[in-house]
């Protein structure tokens, strides 16, 4: 492309750079939604979601990621404090007990026992 004056030659380069910007911008924001997607559909990597949609390509039936959690459950470790053990603090709280001396006799954490008394 010819131009006459510097001016246009100018405008054309900067309209050029904008464009050229602009690309390489989206393509930034389609790898940055693409990087999260493993996760997002549960997988633990890219390369588990690229297997995954191998199988699937192939005709294959793919499996789906393990859940971390349960439906309806709420997951985590079981907690150690039963319902036993719940009445044992209460009992204990209301005879005078120390916090501590309630931690060594039931196992459970002064921190647990100092959010049951908070809850309760």
């Amino acid at each position: 492309m010819s131009y006459t004056t510097f001016e246009e030659y100018k405008t054309a380069r900067v309209e050029e750079v904008l464009k050229d910007a602009e690309e390489q911008w989206k393509k930034i924001e389609a790898e940055q939604r693409l990087s999260g997607l493993f996760r997002e559909l549960g997988y633990r990597s890219t390369a588990d979601l690229v297997a995954a949609l191998q199988k699937i390509i192939d005709g294959k039936k793919a499996k789906a990621p393990k859940s971390k959690k349960i439906k309806g459950g709420k997951g985590g470790k079981r907690s150690k404090v039963t319902p036993e053990i719940l009445a044992k603090i209460k009992e204990l709280k209301a005879a005078g007990k120390s916090t501590a001396e309630i931690a060594k006799e039931t196992g459970i954490s002064t921190a647990t026992i100092y959010k049951l008394a908070k809850g309760a």
